[in-house]
């Protein structure tokens, strides 16, 4: 591998590990505060997991709508900001799953897939 890549695949492949080690640490702080001692590794997770979900909104922690995200139950999760309403009965037709074929024709090459 070439050596100027090398840091950054470490980073990308020690990630998700880095992640849920600080996950744990956070759930065992978390249940220590509370007196647990010997937690098992389910509940410890469980605890770090709360505290990541409540954390934004402990915080504050807002997320601008125009970047197609919304923070749900402590996750981002892709959200619809399209403005557009389909309001006509045409323009309605376009949102069938399997939209009319007399619909689909009667649109311009330019708007129909492999035409």
């Amino acid at each position: 591998m070439p050596e100027e890549a090398r840091e950054d695949y470490i980073e990308l492949m020690s990630t998700r590990a880095y992640a849920s080690d600080i996950l744990d640490r956070v759930g065992r702080a978390k249940l220590a505060e509370e007196g647990f001692t010997e937690p098992t590794l389910d509940r410890v997770t469980r605890a770090g997991s709360d505290v990541f979900t409540i954390w934004p909104d402990v915080h504050g922690i807002e997320v601008d709508p125009k970047h197609g995200l919304e923070l749900t139950d402590g996750s981002l999760v892709p959200s619809d900001t399209n403005l557009s309403l389909a309001i006509s009965d045409e323009a309605k037709s376009g949102l069938a799953a399997q939209p009319d074929a007399a619909y689909a024709n009667s649109l311009p090459n330019s708007q129909r897939c492999g035409g």
